[in-house]
Formats: structure tokens, C-alpha cells, sequence
């Protein structure tokens, strides 16, 4: 059985209802998070204008576009966070102060931006801002330095969880200390 196959109890095997119950758990918690992870890169797909030949197979081809490029349509940029933000937000379960109902002139340039930070942070992403000089050689041949922001999207790093291992490093560190101890004393 893959992790896609829903899970089936077998009722004269060995499995405890215990153990399938939390398989069920585990699968239950793959399926929603596969669904928002869909949910999301639909979005972007739809902000960017893919069509379905150069549309983004997953978050990760989401690699070093000019913020000009994502900020171009600014109307549609409205259009989409209209339209799609009360849904996303209701999914991922994070706010944001943009409904169907929000005024254009209220809507600024950047907030489609902030939509899909906070977006993406909700299912373990992130979408991360590089700092880039372009030089320009101008007509009167004097150099320009242009700062231009690119975006990526990545996995956000998980913390390893240690709180068992630090609690068996503090007693070891007891343990060494004292022998230590009983050994100074000793000499």
C-alpha cells in the first residue's frame, strides 16, 4: 500500500485498531496537506498567468523572478486576491485584511506579495528575497547600479526536535561532572 492508497483494516491480521487508527491520523494529515499545497500552487499559477504547457509543476520551480515581473498587473493582482484570498485564507487558516469587498484604491501594489509570504508560511514555506546590482552602461557611457529584487520559494528548514537528547546530554554532563569531581578530590 502507498501513502496515496487510503488505509484498510485488516481485521484478521495483526494490527492493533490502535496502529491503524493512527495510520489513518497520518494519512488524514497527508491528504490535507497535499490539498493545500494544490490549493496554493493553483494560485500562483493563475497570479503568474501559466498556461497549462509552462505552468509550475510544484513551489519549488518558483525560482529568481523579478519582482517587476510579479507586480506588472497590478489590476490583476487585485482581481486575483479578490478572489481567491477569503478562500485561501478560510484553508490555511491564517488573516489577512483582504475580502471580495475591499477597494481597489485600498488594495497596494505589494499586497499580493505579503498574500503569498504569509501563504506559503502557513504550509511550511517560504518565499525568500534576493538582492541583485545590475550595471548599466547608459548612452552617456557612464555605469549604473540598479538593485533588482528576485523572489524564490523554499522549504522552510525544520528544527530537529531535541528535547529528549538535550535532557540525556544535561544528565551525562551531571554524571561526567561528579566523576570529575570524585576524581580531583581523590588526588
Amino acid at each position: 500500500m502507498s501513502i496515496c492508497d487510503p488505509p484498510i483494516f485488516d481485521k484478521y491480521g495483526t494490527e492493533s485498531v490502535v496502529n491503524y487508527m493512527k495510520r489513518v491520523k497520518k494519512y488524514n494529515d497527508v491528504d490535507i496537506k497535499r490539498e493545500k499545497y494544490k490549493m496554493l500552487l493553483d494560485f500562483i499559477n493563475k497570479w503568474l498567468n501559466y498556461n497549462k504547457k509552462y505552468q509550475l509543476k510544484s513551489l519549488r520551480e518558483f525560482r529568481n523572478i523579478r519582482e517587476s515581473t510579479l507586480l506588472y498587473n497590478l489590476k490583476h493582482n487585485r482581481n486575483m486576491l479578490r478572489k481567491y484570498g477569503t478562500q485561501i485564507k478560510e484553508k490555511l487558516k491564517f488573516r489577512f485584511h483582504i475580502d471580495d469587498d475591499t477597494d481597489s484604491d485600498d488594495i497596494k501594489d505589494r499586497y499580493i506579495l505579503y498574500f503569498t509570504i504569509r501563504a506559503l508560511n502557513s504550509i511550511g514555506y517560504t518565499l525568500q528575497c534576493t538582492e541583485i546590482e545590475h550595471r548599466n552602461n547608459t548612452k552617456n557611457k557612464k555605469k549604473q547600479i540598479l538593485l533588482v529584487n528576485y523572489y524564490t520559494i523554499k522549504e522552510k528548514k525544520r528544527k530537529p526536535r531535541r528535547k529528549k537528547n538535550d535532557e540525556k546530554l544535561k544528565e551525562m554532563k551531571k554524571i561526567a561532572d561528579s566523576i570529575k569531581n570524585d576524581l580531583i578530590e581523590d588526588d
